[in-house]
């Protein structure tokens, strides 16, 4: 007999450990939410998921049942049917219910096995375990947050526009005549609780703690814009976000959709998360004042302190849910 009975033993455990954690894996990296995890996060979170097979029939989730899970299909399809009778088919590697893995909310719509199927479950309970014992692994799920939040603009422009919430908006870059961004006077700023009312009005920033908006709130620049100069440009490097202090902006896409904003209104709030081209030109409709955030120094704070990026995570997965509806109402 060759080798240690005891280490063979060992070793074969590890490789049929290896053969169950290697679908799981490929299935999470296929997924918008998992996608810029780094590998060490990914093998953790598939680790936490368990394999379901469900019979021709059986329903999987529910809508209207609170959302204790995250599902991808690994063989077969599913009917997926919401409470006002859209029906649509999900097969191998389609996904659903990440979002409820952040906030738990009921379920949308009740989704159907067709035929076997089988998925990669992951229970809400243990993902929230994992987030809290490790406040570093949401800082790959806030860029996979960010990319579902970009691809939901992307499809309807115009109605994106006109909801308010998030202003970097898709598109291929036209920049009109002008095609240089304007550099603010900067002015000088309000005190510390005029600061945390105005960040709360993000979006994205909602959720986030106040002792970490204080923390945001030193790196925020006050600035004035002439009538007329374009304060982000469609195309370029997304390296900040705006909120209208004074003045008006007028939102321009690529595809000729237009919006007007006005105070307390922000834009640009995705590219602090993933640096993305600017997707939308924003200029200003007579003297315009801003406070402006610039992406390096939110991101410097968010590697000194990742804590700040679970509180984004409610606040990205607010603005999707509103986001979703807008276009469900449409």
């Amino acid at each position: 007999m060759n080798g240690d009975p005891v280490t063979g033993v060992k070793a074969e455990a590890v490789l049929q450990m290896k053969d169950a954690l290697a679908p799981k894996m490929t299935a999470l990296e296929r997924t918008p939410l998992f996608h810029a995890l780094p590998r060490r996060h990914r093998q953790k979170a598939a680790r936490l998921a368990e394999m379901r097979q469900y019979e021709h029939g059986e329903t999987i989730l529910r809508a209207g049942e609170p959302g204790d899970s995250f599902h991808v299909v690994l063989d077969g399809e599913t009917r997926v049917v919401t409470p006002e009778g859209e029906e649509l088919r999900y097969g191998s590697g389609d996904h659903f219910g990440e979002l409820a893995l952040i906030d738990g909310a009921p379920r949308a719509a009740t989704v159907i096995a067709v035929g076997p199927v089988a998925t990669a479950r992951l229970d809400r309970v243990d993902f929230q375990r994992l987030l809290h014992d490790e406040p570093g692994f949401a800082l790959g799920l806030v860029a996979g947050l960010a990319l579902i939040a970009r691809d939901l603009m992307q499809l309807d422009a115009q109605r994106i526009v006109d909801h308010g919430t998030v202003g970097d908006w898709s598109g291929s870059a036209d920049a009109g005549p002008d095609r240089s961004e304007a550099v603010g006077t900067m002015l000088e700023g309000r005190d510390a609780l005029g600061w945390l009312l105005l960040l709360r009005h993000v979006g994205v920033l909602g959720a986030v703690p106040e002792r970490h908006l204080q923390r945001i709130a030193r790196s925020v620049t006050v600035e004035r814009y002439v009538d007329g100069v374009n304060v982000v440009l469609a195309g370029a490097r997304g390296d900040s976000m705006h909120i209208i202090l004074n003045g008006r902006a007028r939102v321009r896409t690529p595809s000729g959709h237009t919006a007007t904003l006005g105070e307390d209104d922000c834009f640009g709030e995705l590219a602090l998360i993933d640096g993305a081209p600017r997707s939308a030109t924003v200029s200003a409709l007579g003297e315009l004042t801003t406070a402006r955030i610039a992406r390096k120094d939110f991101q410097k704070l968010l590697k000194s302190e990742p804590e700040i990026a679970v509180g984004l995570l409610d606040g990205l997965v607010r603005t999707i849910r509103d986001m979703q509806r807008a276009q469900s109402a449409a």
